[in-house]
């Protein structure tokens, strides 16, 4: 199924070819069917092949179900400029700088005057004080404001922004800026989404009141529903860092304590056979309302998925086997919506425990502890260190790093947090009491600065981390087959194998000193997309200039530069050979590139110059027609925030001249090889 998803993501298959062979595939099953079981059980393999090309074709037709444009009635296919449309609010709002967003479903639009159902998602942003920041979800808005498309930055090795929005559903981004420019509908009906938020919002209410300490009391609610509006963004950071971001990332080791304490409340239940069932559901309800509450995302779902499953088997009195369980959740998951397949949550929560399930027998049984405290201890290793394994390449290629000390880590951290978690279920139930739960509240939030603390401790180490890590999809393959032949061979003693895995090894080096080979002659010439203002660099082999970098935010920088540097494996450097910089004019290797702005005046210009690139700043004064008359431009690069009259001129003059030009308002990042043809 995961084969046909991906298929169906990447490849263009004609959609009758896809029936037509679901048609051709059924027949010969039939005929399986009515034939001996001696033959039967000769053409078993093809037989399996059938059956495997089906449910290939079933994940094909998930994925194309799941594409919101492919449907009829979505708003895009007749969506005019101005056309007033009615929304529903999907989630509550979530602040941001300079405004506040929620994701909005279509619901439908007027259109001569006749209202029409429609369907799609759209980021919906509003500016403080335009839409009351506590509007309920499931409620209603009228606007004619433009949905637009959303775009990346385009800065390289950036996050794509608009993949991941396409994956939510999401096709388009419409922005509010008062209140004059919308319509609120309120919905008086029962919601049982609203009701979950309402549930959400005391819970989070009660963590605030009684947790001393902003930054304790933002992760109090990371660690128990997944909020994380309030968390700390370094904080955040520093777990991630440490290899511990998954104690604040709901998954399936909360679900696992929340399943333990259920079945020690339910245990007179389970064992009784009249009442056995009314465990089952209790717990399942209660299962199932936690993960909701906790946001219903990817990783806790899965785990929800499989507990309930387990429990199933422990009330029908039945074994279940581990990995039917977690394939049958992964498949149940993928139905419901294909493109869970690329939320990073889901990848990592599924590696993890299989991960655990093939290797922490193994490496338990290599060290034998007489002592109890020992062994437990020994055991949190042996967790910690499997969990690992599988997770560890698919980690690296999404976020470029790798945590150094995730073993010294994990020790300290998981089961304080363990602690911290049923001592905040500990702090709801007794809301009786103020004076219990400020007590409860007090001795929380010191448990979690010392973890905290920990967490800083660690990352402080020269070691703690390994980043600007850069590793294609063929390395990450490799890398599991790495990971597959060297368990086969230590585990059933095959020196093969062992071989084998060590050439493979000794590929995926060779892969990344090419890498780094042709990193190390490279020219680029970058206009940066950032939240300031664009900024330019240039790279030169494994070096990268960055212009006015002082002026940056660190967070510009961590977030939008140094994913440039793992992409082209480069690193920080005040000055290049042969490189000149100065306001308006930057030389390096013979190129020219000028910056036209309000501090330049072209008209001051007797003699014509050459330019290999001109960047228009929104700020330029003089008219296009006089900057190209004045100056023989090679490529033009126009600044996102220039207004869209002097946009249009711009581009009307760098037209009649034919200047290949960037729109960095329509194409975003500008990004280059500096050769003859710079365009390019």
């Amino acid at each position: 199924m995961i084969s046909g998803i991906i298929a169906g993501e990447y490849v263009n298959i004609p959609e009758t070819g896809v029936y037509i062979s679901i048609g051709v595939l059924l027949l010969p099953l039939v005929v399986f069917r009515l034939v001996p079981l001696y033959f039967r059980y000769r053409l078993q393999l093809i037989r399996g092949i059938l059956v495997w090309l089906l449910i290939f074709f079933a994940g094909w037709m998930l994925i194309q179900t799941a594409k919101v444009t492919a449907k009829e009635n979505w708003y895009g296919h007749e969506y005019q400029e101005g056309q007033r449309l009615l929304l529903r609010m999907e989630e509550p709002f979530a602040r941001r700088a300079k405004s506040i967003k929620t994701k909005a479903v279509v619901v439908g639009r007027w259109q001569d005057k006749k209202f029409k159902r429609a369907t799609g998602s759209v980021w919906f942003y509003s500016a403080p004080g335009a839409m009351p920041e506590d509007y309920p979800i499931g409620n209603y808005v009228i606007t004619s404001q433009t949905i637009q498309p959303v775009k990346n930055s385009g800065n390289p090795g950036g996050f794509d922004y608009a993949a991941y929005s396409q994956r939510q559903g999401v096709t388009g981004q419409l922005f509010v800026r008062d209140s004059t420019q919308v319509i609120l509908v309120r919905d008086s009906t029962f919601s049982f989404k609203r009701k979950i938020i309402a549930w959400r919002e005391t819970i989070l209410y009660q963590l605030k009141k009684y947790i001393p300490g902003k930054e304790e009391a933002g992760l109090a609610e990371a660690l128990l529903v997944g909020y994380k509006e309030d968390l700390d963004e370094d904080l955040l950071r520093s777990y991630s860092n440490t290899g511990v971001v998954h104690v604040i990332a709901v998954s399936g080791m909360h679900l696992a304590l929340i399943y333990w304490l259920i079945q020690k409340l339910l245990a007179p239940l389970a064992v009784v056979p009249r009442t056995k069932w009314i465990s089952f559901v209790i717990a399942v309800s209660l299962l199932w309302l936690f993960s909701l509450i906790a946001g219903g995302a990817a990783s806790i779902v899965r785990a929800a998925v499989m507990f309930t499953c387990l429990l199933l088997g422990q009330t029908l009195s039945r074994q279940s086997n581990i990995y039917n369980t977690l394939a049958a959740s992964a498949m149940l998951l993928l139905c419901y919506d294909p493109y869970w397949l690329w939320d990073a949550g889901f990848q990592l929560s599924y590696l993890a425990v299989l991960s655990i399930v093939l290797f922490y027998k193994p490496i338990y049984n290599l060290v034998y502890c007489r002592y109890r405290i020992m062994d437990w201890l020994w055991q949190l290793c042996a967790v910690t260190c499997a969990a690992q394994i599988l997770t560890t390449p698919v980690s690296i290629y999404l976020f470029h790093q790798f945590p150094v000390c995730f073993l010294f880590t994990n020790l300290p951290v998981v089961p304080l947090s363990s602690i911290i978690l049923i001592g905040e279920i500990g702090l709801l139930a007794a809301g009786f009491s103020n004076w219990l739960s400020e007590y409860a509240g007090m001795i929380l939030g010191w448990m979690i600065r010392l973890m905290n603390n920990i967490i800083y401790v660690i990352e402080k180490l020269p070691f703690a981390i390994w980043d600007n890590l850069n590793i294609s999809i063929v390395q990450v393959l490799l890398l599991y087959l790495v990971i597959g032949l060297t368990a086969f061979g230590l585990m059933e003693k095959s020196a093969k194998a062992l071989v084998v895995s060590l050439a493979t090894l000794n590929i995926v080096a060779g892969i990344r000193y090419v890498d780094c080979s042709r990193a190390s002659v490279q020219n680029r010439f970058i206009v940066f997309n950032l939240p300031e203002g664009s900024k330019m660099s240039i790279v030169n082999g494994r070096k990268q200039w960055l212009q006015q970098k002082s002026q940056l935010t660190p967070s510009s920088i961590r977030n939008n530069i140094r994913p440039s540097l793992c992409a082209y494996r480069t690193a920080f450097a005040d000055t290049l050979e042969s490189l000149h910089a100065s306001d308006n004019l930057i030389t390096y290797s013979g190129y020219r590139i000028m910056i036209a702005d309000s501090a330049l005046r072209v008209r001051r210009i007797r003699e014509p110059a050459v330019a290999d690139i001109l960047f228009v700043h929104g700020s330029a004064r003089d008219s296009a027609a006089i900057w190209l008359r004045k100056i023989q431009v090679n490529q033009l690069i126009i600044d996102r925030r220039m207004s869209m009259k002097k946009r249009a001129d711009w581009k009307a003059a760098a037209l009649k001249r034919e200047i290949p030009v960037h729109d960095m308002n329509e194409k975003g990042a500008f990004n280059s090889k500096l050769n003859k043809s710079i365009s390019e």
